[in-house]
Parts: structure tokens; C-alpha cells; sequence
């Protein structure tokens, strides 16, 4: 496993971490290159669900541009699921 793909799983086992610490159940994809949500969050007592796409915050590194944030947008399909993205580290 390359570094980056390293860092987007130690990211997503990040925030599964904190929502479980906070008492959701954490549901997590098995086909994760593949799925458009990383993870489903659901709190027991209200029964709120949350489908997060987990990015990990990084930079540009070179060009014009260098130095600001990466900005990740949601597909039709994770738009059409209500899926979340959410950052790591959080922001």
C-alpha cells in the first residue's frame, strides 16, 4: 500500500474511532475503493444516520496554487445518498 492510500486508511479509521468514542455504531464499507460512503454512523438513541465519505485534509504541493487546500466535492451519487464528506484531520 502506497502512502497516500495508507493515510486515507489510517483517516477513516480516524473518524470511525470518533464516532464510536461518541456511541454510534460504525458500519464500514468492504469494497472501499469502489463504494461512494467510507462509513454509516448511526446513533442508537435517535436513531440518526450519517453516510460520510472520509477525505484526509491535504495541501497542494506544487504549481500556481501551491500551498492552499484541496477542496473534494460529492458525486451525483453520494449527493443522491445525503452522504457527508468530513475531513481528518478535522477542520
Amino acid at each position: 500500500m502506497d502512502k497516500k492510500h495508507a493515510n486515507g486508511t489510517a483517516s477513516e479509521f480516524a473518524v470511525s474511532k470518533y464516532f464510536a468514542e461518541k456511541g454510534y455504531y460504525i458500519f464500514t464499507s468492504i469494497t472501499s475503493s469502489t463504494s461512494p460512503i467510507d462509513l454509516i454512523a448511526i446513533n442508537p438513541e435517535t436513531n440518526d444516520q450519517l453516510f460520510i465519505d472520509v477525505k484526509t485534509f491535504s495541501c497542494r504541493k506544487t504549481g500556481k496554487q501551491k500551498g492552499t487546500i484541496i477542496n473534494r466535492s460529492l458525486s451525483d451519487e453520494q449527493k443522491k445518498a445525503k452522504t457527508q464528506i468530513l475531513k481528518h484531520p478535522f477542520n
